[in-house]
């Protein structure tokens, strides 16, 4: 099993590349494992099989798009996911709307 930090693990500094990492979501949720979800922000936190690693999940982040487009995934560091997740804000999201 491939690990998927190693490909897709660069952070997301733009729209551009928000848009990048979204064309992989498939491929990157495949080898996540979910562990917290706030249903409330369209979020979760999502640990890589292989490395462990943390990653956030956002749920549909382009809402001008059909269906508010595809999950977008970006690495994460912290030493409490759950405490994270509560205090995260949508980043791709908001990168959307700025554009």
């Amino acid at each position: 099993m491939q690990c998927v930090c190693e490909k897709y693990g660069a952070p997301i500094d733009d729209y551009d590349q928000a848009i990048e990492r979204c064309r992989h979501w498939r491929e990157i949720s495949e080898l996540l494992d979910r562990l917290y979800v706030d249903s409330q922000k369209w979020m979760a936190v999502a640990c890589c099989r292989v490395c462990g690693k943390l990653w956030a999940e956002e749920a549909a982040p382009f809402g001008e798009q059909n269906g508010g487009g595809p999950d977008c995934y970006y690495r994460i560091e912290t030493d409490d996911p759950k405490a994270w997740l509560a205090a995260a804000e949508r980043r791709v999201a908001a990168m959307g709307q700025a554009e």
